[in-house]
């Protein structure tokens, strides 16, 4: 299971073959491209603190937990948010649905900013950043959220529980309850009915999906992504080296890979965030280029259809060598089912 979703990660299994009367026929794999709509919020307020004094406020999650009225929520995980990978999970209802948020401290510059990545119900994706800017009497703090609002191949919770309204509630109240934690005096006003604070925005990423009909069972397929003659096939024509990663169980966490499929050498950290057998497997590359992934397997029609979903979320300041990586992704597909013909020449021709 863990080499299926690493290699899918790079690859998305493409083409299969099988027998008609002595005639081989090859079925293509089928391309989608479509855009994804991200909803978000964003508040800028005054805090009567120091940058640092801000910052170990927002590093301890248990102020989320104090702030959500409504939904109630439970947390696990780690106490203190530090590193990248540290992850904290809240639990809670809203109109009798169970829902879990996920979030992991993606980048941390100490004092300045920080970025999180958080997962509704370990399938939709969503971030939160901030911004800390000293002042003579205290910090800016400037804050946004943003996550998927609408995605084919995604559970869409936002309208259903109106999660949407409930989120910028929650975090309304954290930044108003941080600001009565620095000035006591700080008297909250109420929030306008069915909006918030501050004000909302709306951004709409490419996504290309590529969903494809292997001839092989589930099982044949890990067999082989568990084989390390995949690892080292992979590294040796695609000059891509998993490292450690193969070498450890499954579970979530961050992984260094580096990468020369495009021309263009690159040591980045893939961040594995949903990787339970019966459901999506979904994950965030740390790159010039960040980008999200997901590969939903489903057994079907004797073999296995795997769909893989990937979506690049470019910075907003681009530097030059991201702009051409940015160049580069057009060769991307061509690359993928040059790798997807040798895994589908190494499994099927074991079927």
């Amino acid at each position: 299971m863990k080499r299926i979703i690493w290699g899918a990660l790079v690859v998305s299994l493409v083409v299969s073959a099988g027998c008609e009367k002595l005639r081989k026929k090859t079925e293509v794999s089928e391309r989608k491209v479509y855009d994804v709509r991200y909803w978000g919020y964003k508040r800028a307020v005054k805090v009567k603190a120091s940058p640092a004094e801000v910052e170990a406020y927002l590093m301890n999650p248990s102020h989320m937990v104090k702030a959500s009225k409504s939904l109630k929520f439970k947390m696990s995980g780690c106490e203190k948010m530090a590193k990248r990978g540290d992850t904290v999970v809240f639990s809670a209802q809203a109109l009798a649905v169970p829902i879990t948020i996920r979030i992991t401290l993606l980048d941390l510059a100490p004092g300045k900013d920080a970025v999180f990545i958080c997962l509704l119900n370990d399938s939709t994706m969503g971030f939160i950043r901030y911004h800390l800017r000293p002042l003579p009497d205290g910090t800016r703090f400037d804050f946004d959220f943003e996550i998927e609002g609408s995605n084919p191949l995604l559970e869409n919770l936002i309208e259903g529980l109106k999660l949407d309204e409930l989120i910028i509630r929650l975090e309304d109240d954290t930044v108003d309850n941080m600001l009565v934690h620095f000035d006591p005096d700080f008297r909250p006003e109420q929030n306008p009915e069915g909006g918030g604070k501050g004000e909302n925005f709306d951004k709409l990423y490419a996504a290309n999906e590529v969903s494809v009909w292997v001839n092989a069972s589930p099982e044949k397929l890990r067999q082989y992504l568990a084989d390390p003659a995949f690892a080292e096939m992979i590294k040796q024509k695609y000059d891509i080296d998993f490292g450690m990663v193969f070498s450890k169980g499954i579970s979530g966490g961050v992984y260094p890979v580096s990468s020369n499929l495009l021309g263009n050498y690159e040591q980045f950290d893939v961040m594995l965030l949903s990787y339970d057998q019966d459901k999506p497997i979904l994950a965030y590359l740390a790159s010039k280029l960040p980008s999200r992934m997901e590969i939903v397997p489903r057994p079907a029609r004797g073999g296995t259809q795997v769909t893989l979903a990937f979506m690049i979320m470019p910075p907003s300041a681009f530097t030059m060598e991201p702009t051409k990586a940015l160049s580069n992704t057009s060769l991307l597909p061509n690359a993928v089912e040059r790798v997807l013909l040798d895994i589908k020449a190494a499994v099927e021709g074991g079927v």
